[in-house]
């Protein structure tokens, strides 16, 4: 609002000596017989002359400097940096958007942009590059867990609390991954506006109001708005509208109606995050330690998997439950917010929810971002930290402003979600994300399968937990001693 008043100032302040200025070249022009025309001339002349550069809204909160023709260079998956760079403008509006935010920051800093995608989700290349002391790149956008597992444990990733320019408490950086993913004050990895990946691969449900109507099924926006959304409701309303369509006594996802589908790496997971657990929490001393076995956690989980081995609900592969949903055969289906997308031709009318409480004794709503999600790494081996961390906050503050803006309010929102409810369930749905340190790093990778694992296996938590506490804790422990 200051700038914007500061603006209105000078133009008019501009305006005002340009209409003085023309007064005075007619009066001239009268008295010395100069042709109009000449005046007309003069006239454009001048106020082209006084017309001012527009004011960056950001030039209060990033510095400016010349970076050369530095060519800032990318590394990440293949399909994975569409979010963080775009050739050219196509007309999709996300893409320019992409292509905008970069096309800003390059005239700011006088750099240009350069990207290497790879096939693996790991990206050793990079990391070898990291490992042999070369400075091949300044951001690698990484698989989540690889983000940890590869770079951060192993010392191979800067501290982004240290990286000069960075502020992470600027609102263009995601405060749940700031909080939730360092240890002992140390932020190997984060994420945040700079990429709207983490925000497409959150998880939440979608629902066929058409089913809803046809079975007379309370609305379950209204569950949410009044905070009775849980599993119970879940579980109820997916009981009431599963059909064995062509009664052979069999449910298969091509020729019945199903109440709820997940997949085996979404739902056993992702059920933990929705009751407020967490494989890994944190002390006061941001010292993280193993708080996945409550019983509370273990009752979420039994109670979960008793819902799924009855005939309404299913797991299924992806693609699968996404052709299902769209003929109009699945009343909930889970999947991240950027498979709403997939939906659009749908002919049933839909609908976008977070994931259900556990109980209604939960505070919030919670949805956890799959461990799939690009997180940000920036190479030990980069020669010039403070060009590195001022081009990264400018692409955080543009991102916010412009792609983020696109992706989430014109996109999401605006384009793909059906109703203003649906909206309003994505601000709630953002405003809900999750991360944990466990289910990302894994220390080990001893917990990161544990729904996959207990669904299909063993279902004794018990005993799953008790196997694979020691080498967890002996992972901590020596992550701790490591970086003291």
């Amino acid at each position: 609002m200051k700038h914007d008043s500061i603006k209105n100032w000078r133009y008019a302040l501009v305006n005002g000596g340009i209409l003085i200025l023309a007064v005075l070249l007619l009066t001239a022009c009268e008295k010395t017989n100069i042709n109009s025309d000449d005046a007309d001339g003069l006239l454009q002349d001048m106020t082209e002359s006084v017309e001012t550069e527009p004011v960056d809204p950001l030039d209060s909160l990033l510095e400016r400097g010349d970076c050369d023709g530095y060519t800032f260079r990318l590394y990440g998956r293949e399909n994975h940096l569409a979010s963080l760079y775009a050739d050219e403008e196509t007309g999709e509006s996300v893409h320019d958007a992409v292509f905008k935010r970069n096309q800003l920051v390059m005239d700011r800093y006088n750099i240009a942009f350069a990207r290497t995608e790879a096939a693996d989700n790991s990206g050793e290349n990079a990391k070898n590059t990291i490992l042999a002391g070369e400075d091949a790149y300044d951001l690698i956008a990484c698989h989540g867990r690889y983000a940890f597992g590869s770079y951060g444990l192993e010392g191979l990733a800067m501290d982004w609390k240290a990286i000069p320019c960075v502020d992470l408490s600027n609102k263009w950086w995601d405060q749940d991954a700031v909080k939730e993913l360092s240890v002992r004050n140390t932020l190997w990895a984060v994420t945040g506006d700079i990429d709207y990946d983490s925000i497409a691969r959150t998880f939440a449900m979608l629902f066929n109001k058409t089913l809803c109507q046809k079975y007379q099924l309370l609305n379950p926006y209204a569950n949410v708005y009044d905070g009775t959304w849980t599993l119970d409701v879940l579980f109820h309303m997916a009981e009431a509208t599963a059909q064995d369509l062509n009664g052979d006594g069999e449910f298969t996802l091509t020729d019945d109606q199903w109440g709820y589908t997940t997949g085996g790496y979404t739902g056993p997971i992702v059920v933990l995050y929705s009751g407020g657990g967490r494989i890994v929490s944190k002390n006061e001393d941001d010292v993280p330690y193993l708080s996945i076995q409550t019983e509370r956690n273990g009752a979420v989980f039994e109670k979960f998997f008793a819902f799924l081995d009855k005939d309404c609900a299913g797991v299924y592969p992806s693609g699968e439950r996404v052709v299902a949903f769209s003929a109009g055969r699945i009343l909930f289906m889970d999947c991240g917010i950027g498979s709403i997308a997939s939906q659009r031709d749908m002919e049933d009318d839909f609908g976008v929810l977070p994931w259900p409480k556990a109980d209604e004794t939960d505070s919030r709503y919670s949805c956890c971002v799959d461990a799939d999600t690009n997180l940000l790494i920036v190479p030990i081996t980069t020669k010039d930290s403070r060009r590195t961390g001022m081009i990264l906050e400018a692409m955080g503050a543009y991102g916010e402003q412009y792609v983020t803006n696109s992706y989430f309010e014109s996109t999401l929102k605006s384009k793909y979600a059906r109703d203003t409810d649906s909206a309003k369930m994505l601000n709630i749905i953002r405003e809900s994300r999750v991360y944990d340190l466990g289910y990302y790093s894994g220390f080990g990778g001893a917990f990161q399968s544990i729904g996959k694992d207990l669904y299909e296996g063993n279902r004794d938590f018990v005993s799953y937990c008790a196997a694979k506490i020691p080498a967890t804790e002996a992972q901590i422990a020596a992550l701790l001693t490591d970086n003291k």
